[in-house]
């Protein structure tokens, strides 16, 4: 979950996470995105 309140946003915690969360997931989705695709780019 990224940001849940009833009355506004955290935009503390959205920041916090594009930060700290979004790098190793993007990492993690290119190895995955390279992987699964090495054999069709050649």
């Amino acid at each position: 979950m990224l940001v849940h309140e009833y009355f506004g946003i955290s935009y503390d915690i959205i920041w916090t996470s594009i930060q700290k969360d979004i790098p190793p997931l993007k990492e993690k989705i290119e190895s995955l995105i390279a992987t699964k695709f090495s054999d069709s780019i050649e």
